[in-house]
C-alpha cells in the first residue's frame, strides 16, 4: 500500500480495476476484491461533447469517470445551461437516490474524451453486503460532495465577479497539485453565475496581473496561487 493509502495494484491486472481502484469508496479494497469488483464493470468511451445521460432518464447504478471529465448540466426556465458540478476522473454519479433507480436531475456532458465505467445497481448493493466498509465510505463521500456545494454557496455570494472567479479557481485546484482548470470561459460563467464576456474582462484583468494564464482553448492557469490567495482576501 502506498503512502497515500491506495493499494497498488500488480501489473497483472486488468486495466479495467483500475476504475474502480481510483475510487475512494473502494480504494481500500484488496487486490482480490478489486478484481471481482472490475468483472461486474460495464466500460463507455466517449468524444467531446457528447451526452453521457439525459435530463429525465433512469438511474439504475453508479457511474464512474475513468479519465476525461464531465459537467452536470441542469436548465432554466430560459432553457439556459446551469452547471452545477463537474466530474473529473475518480468521481462518481448515482443520482439523489443513491440505492435506488431514480431519474437524473441532470444532463451528463463530457468535456474531452471520457471514458465511463458503469456497475449496476443490483450489482453495487451486493457488493455494500459482502464489504460493509463501503457504505462508510459511500457516506464520507457524499458528506464531502455536501462540503462541495456549501463552498460553492459561498461562492456564489461574493459580489465582487473578479473574486469571485479568484475564489473558483483556488477552489478547483484546493486537493490536487495541477494548477490548470479545464474550463472554457463560457463554463465558468454558467458555474459562477455571470456572463461570457464578463468573465473575458476579468480573466484579462488577472493575466495582466500575473496570477493566470490561459495555455490553450478551455483551459485556465493559475501562475502565483499564493498571491492569488493573497489578491481575494484584500
Amino acid at each position: 500500500m502506498g503512502t497515500n493509502g491506495i493499494i497498488k495494484l500488480p501489473s497483472v491486472v486488468r486495466r479495467e480495476s483500475f476504475c474502480v481502484h481510483k475510487v475512494p469508496i473502494f480504494s481500500h479494497l484488496e487486490t482480490e476484491e478489486l478484481r471481482k469488483i472490475s468483472a461486474l464493470v460495464k466500460k463507455r468511451n466517449y468524444k467531446a461533447k457528447e451526452t453521457v445521460f439525459s435530463i429525465g432518464e433512469e438511474i439504475r447504478g453508479l457511474y464512474i469517470l475513468r479519465y476525461g471529465s464531465l459537467k452536470m448540466v441542469r436548465y432554466s426556465r430560459e432553457g439556459e445551461e446551469v452547471i452545477v458540478e463537474t466530474l473529473k476522473k475518480g468521481d462518481f454519479y448515482g443520482s439523489d437516490n443513491f440505492f435506488q433507480s431514480s431519474r437524473s436531475k441532470e444532463e451528463a456532458i463530457t468535456l474531452e474524451k471520457t471514458g465511463v465505467c458503469i456497475i449496476d445497481e443490483k450489482d453495487l448493493v451486493d457488493i455494500i453486503k459482502k464489504n460493509p466498509d463501503i457504505a462508510i465510505k459511500i457516506i464520507q463521500v457524499l458528506s464531502f460532495m455536501q462540503g462541495n456545494d456549501r463552498n460553492l454557496i459561498s461562492i456564489l455570494s461574493e459580489k465582487d465577479v473578479l473574486k469571485r472567479i479568484a475564489l473558483f479557481l483556488l477552489w478547483q485546484t484546493e486537493d490536487t497539485p495541477e494548477r490548470t482548470i479545464l474550463i472554457t470561459q463560457d463554463d465558468l460563467a454558467k458555474r459562477i453565475n455571470t456572463t461570457n464576456e464578463t468573465v473575458s474582462r476579468k480573466i484579462k484583468v488577472l493575466r495582466e496581473k500575473g496570477l493566470v494564464e490561459m495555455p490553450g482553448y478551455g483551459k485556465i492557469e493559475i501562475k502565483n496561487r499564493e498571491a492569488l490567495s493573497i489578491f481575494v482576501n484584500e
